[in-house]
């Protein structure tokens, strides 16, 4: 559900779209339904789609037990068609969309909307919490705050409702030198999945490899480059890989003899209002080349980005000596 305003009068809504998901064959993105609700009604339109799916979606094979494969087989006209039967009276048509292109990872100190009250968002890379950093930011948004946070998509952590007189003092805590308002770029892009240490579908421990990556990148480029990374540990997808500037989809490879970890890369993916899955450029690269092979995608991002399908642009883009992987 997106964000869109009534043409007529100006009144906030929501405008409905269907069927996007990850994994399962790679990122689908959601397709609109013409559909226009009022705030109130946007829990019963996501009930009633997710009753659609259970009474006519598949269950033949686990891997098309997806929305997006019954949207395919019916089409966008039938799916709408089935849904307005079940709603009732007729659904209105989506109106005005009211996202922006621009996109935040709420990261820093912002006011809100209620005066004299900050948000403080810090990066965890990873996301990866112990037990004592919950402790020491349940007692930060006890001290500062009204005892409520927030979590990211971003894997990151948001401090609310902090008393903007407090605001400075909170940003001299020690749990902030490590977890910072201020995060180097690669870091404060940074998404992974659980990687092995919690996933037996993993392939590669992706938090450590991602953490490293990006502090050597970070090394090699002190100003950051308007990037995100994200990483799979498999093809399922759950660190949205293709839907990232840079994406690593994990794999093992046999390198002259020898079981490694590698990776595919993908590269121009996006969501929002431009959305489309990013597009692999590479495939089995081990994981002890990066460090090589990240710079020269970084310095030539710009025209990746904008690749579609064009195999012959890819190719005059030199990117690493071959990997044999055989």
């Amino acid at each position: 559900m997106t964000p869109a305003v009534h043409r007529s009068d100006g009144a906030p809504g929501i405008n409905v779209m269907v069927g996007g998901k990850m994994g399962s064959g790679g990122m689908t993105v959601a397709q609109p339904l013409d559909v226009f609700v009022e705030p109130s009604e946007a829990a019963r339109v996501a009930a009633e789609i997710t009753l659609l799916f259970r009474d006519e979606g598949s269950r033949e094979q686990r891997t098309k037990n997806r929305l997006a494969f019954l949207i395919r087989d019916w089409g966008i006209d039938r799916f709408r068609s089935c849904l307005e039967q079940r709603w009732g009276p007729p659904l209105e048509v989506a109106q005005q969309d009211a996202r922006t292109s621009s996109q935040t990872d709420h990261l820093g100190v912002h006011p809100q909307r209620l005066p004299g009250l900050d948000s403080v968002g810090l990066c965890f890379p990873t996301g990866r919490l112990t037990s004592e950093n919950l402790d020491g930011l349940a007692r930060l948004a006890d001290t500062y705050g009204n005892g409520e946070l927030r979590l990211t998509t971003g894997q990151n952590v948001i401090l609310i409702n902090v008393d903007r007189a407090k605001t400075a003092e909170l940003l001299r805590e020690p749990l902030l030198k490590e977890f910072q308002p201020d995060a180097h770029p690669f870091f404060r892009g940074l998404v992974t999945c659980t990687g092995t240490d919690y996933c037996n579908l993993a392939l590669i421990e992706t938090k450590s490899i991602g953490k490293s990556l990006a502090g050597s990148m970070a090394k090699q480029f002190p100003l950051g480059v308007p990037a995100n990374m994200y990483w799979s540990g498999c093809p399922a997808g759950c660190g949205n890989h293709h839907a990232a500037d840079i994406g690593f989809q994990a794999a093992k490879a046999r390198v002259n003899g020898e079981i490694v970890d590698d990776v595919s890369i993908f590269v121009g993916g996006r969501t929002g209002t431009d959305a489309r899955p990013g597009e692999k450029i590479m495939e089995s690269v081990p994981v002890a080349v990066l460090g090589e092979v990240a710079p020269v995608i970084l310095k030539n991002l710009e025209t990746l980005r904008n690749l579609r399908r064009d195999h012959e642009t890819k190719e005059r883009i030199v990117m690493v000596p071959a990997v044999s992987a055989a």
